[in-house]
């Protein structure tokens, strides 16, 4: 007899906190209609957007039945309802600690062209130092 297991897979903080990363480093953006629709843009494909909402997405994980993608992290994250532990890594890390080489020590990076500099909605969290500032090579280095 053949027994097919299915498993549903939950909606953890750990996983909304995964999805948000493969948001911010494949680039998802949330666009808004003026009569509130929202979309997000594919991290795989420049042409394609997808109907998004807190609770469903068009993208191919939502229309599986997934509870998380990358796509429903971001908009969540827009909204602030993104339920993620977190993790104060900056209280780990020595006053002295050299600055991160991709941020200059600021623990976020611009993430636009240079002609919409002045629209503080593309700058993101620098992945190298996860916005602590700091090197964390260096640090991790020096401790073991």
């Amino acid at each position: 007899m053949n027994q097919t297991m299915t498993r549903t897979r939950q909606a953890t903080p750990e996983r909304w906190a995964s999805a948000l990363d493969r948001a911010l480093h494949g680039g998802v953006e949330i666009l808004t209609t003026r009569d509130g629709a929202r979309f997000a843009t594919s991290t795989s494909q420049l042409d394609l957007l997808y109907r998004v909402t807190e609770t469903t997405c068009e993208c191919a994980a939502g229309l599986a039945g997934d509870p998380v993608c990358c796509h429903r992290a971001a908009l969540r994250d827009i909204l602030g309802t993104l339920p993620v532990m977190t993790l104060r890594i900056d209280e780990f890390i020595p006053a002295d600690a050299p600055k991160c080489s991709w941020c200059f020590g600021k623990g976020e990076r611009w993430a636009g062209s240079v002609d919409d500099e002045r629209n503080p909605q593309r700058f993101i969290t620098c992945p190298e130092c996860q916005g602590t500032g700091a090197n964390l090579d260096a640090i991790i280095r020096v401790a073991a």
